[in-house]
């Protein structure tokens, strides 16, 4: 597994983690506030290193 296929996998962990914490927000679980925040820093990291990916490739082909 590469390192594309390694944080992609992370940010769709993160949004699929958003929307479950999101779920438990809306049915006043327990464990909401930690599943929330646990899919919000899931998704950022994921996110920001897919754009710095994509940075990076647009750099390499100029």
């Amino acid at each position: 597994m590469n390192k594309f296929y390694f944080f992609g996998a992370i940010a769709v962990l993160g949004i699929v983690g958003t929307a479950f914490g999101a779920w438990t927000k809306i049915t006043h679980q327990s464990y909401a506030d930690t599943a929330i925040t646990a899919g919000l820093i899931c998704r950022a990291v994921g996110l920001a290193a897919l754009v710095w990916f994509l940075f990076m490739w647009l750099k390499k082909k100029n």
